[in-house]
């Protein structure tokens, strides 16, 4: 499983000097552009997914060894689930289900608000799954904002009562998506997903320096985090070089879908013999992945059932 660590697919942790205020810059390219390629999204389709990508991927910086995090907006619109999860150590997976009455959902040129992609029924999930016989942990919103950036904004102001902010953005070419994002968040002492910020969290001092983060953060150019001739760290120099920012390792980030033939075959000989015999069809047997669009096809003799 490849890693990279180039300009175009990592992301970069940072915080800033003597502040309570973290964040996260991530570029996308070679990545976004892996995934969405094996599915035909329309255009908006496309830049919602990997606007989830971008956060997802934020998001999971701190995820241990066989940790996942996932990110998910179901609904009864248009589209009827968009999923993103990130495992430790950056592999990066995600897909859109439409509806199959697609003709009966006409999608937006311009969103007012995401009920107009995913339906009025529509909420926000996200999981953190840390592996290895540890809780499970997810929290559960109804889907509010413009923006899937304002939604998870949303989630955590007032499920986690976390400040957090975001800028995003995707660039479209004729070959290639990229995108690529920051986020900031006003931590409470003792960190975590579901963590609450203490009384003193509130201060003046913590307020100022917030306000000083978030100003910055808006300050950030569409051009000047997409392009490659930028690096992540200049970008966070010139926004915070005043107060001072700490940059951490950069985590690479890669196309990880987990579903090898392998694998597959594997939870398909833990099925029962007739569950196995029932999937047979012009005899042979197929499981298809949603999220990287490939279908594997397996015969009777490598289900371990006789010649069908």
């Amino acid at each position: 499983m490849e890693t990279s660590l180039s300009p175009h697919n990592r992301v970069l942790p940072f915080m800033l000097a003597e502040t309570n205020v973290r964040g996260r810059i991530v570029r996308l390219e070679n990545v976004a552009h892996e995934i969405l390629r094996r599915h035909d999204y329309p255009p908006i389709v496309s830049d919602q997914l990997a606007q989830m990508m971008l956060i997802a991927t934020m998001l999971a910086t701190s995820l241990q060894a066989e940790g996942i995090l996932t990110l998910q907006i179901k609904g009864d619109g248009a589209v009827r689930l968009m999923v993103v999860d990130v495992m430790h150590g950056g592999g990066l997976r995600g897909y859109a289900e439409m509806a199959a009455d697609n003709a009966a959902h006409v999608l937006p040129a311009q969103l007012e608000h995401l009920h107009q992609l995913f339906g009025e029924n529509s909420y926000l999930a996200i999981t953190l799954d840390p592996g290895a016989g540890m809780q499970r942990y997810q929290g559960i919103v109804g889907l509010e904002g413009t923006t899937i950036a304002e939604a998870v904004s949303g989630y955590f102001t007032h499920s986690q009562q976390i400040d957090v902010a975001f800028h995003l953005s995707t660039s479209r070419s004729s070959d290639t998506l990229v995108a690529a994002g920051m986020m900031i968040e006003r931590m409470p002492d003792h960190g975590g997903l579901h963590a609450k910020p203490r009384v003193e969290d509130k201060s003046d001092e913590s307020e100022d320096d917030w306000r000083y983060a978030s100003v910055m953060l808006r300050t950030l150019r569409e051009g000047e985090i997409i392009s490659a001739d930028v690096s992540l760290e200049e970008i966070l120099t010139r926004l915070y070089h005043e107060q001072g920012v700490i940059v951490y390792d950069a985590v690479g980030v890669h196309a990880g879908c987990r579903c090898s033939r392998e694998r597959i075959l594997q939870l398909l000989l833990s099925m029962s013999a007739q569950d196995r015999l029932e999937m047979l069809i012009d005899a042979q047997a197929s499981v298809h992945c949603q999220f990287c669009n490939k279908t594997e096809f397996f015969t009777p003799a490598e289900l371990e059932l006789a010649a069908q």
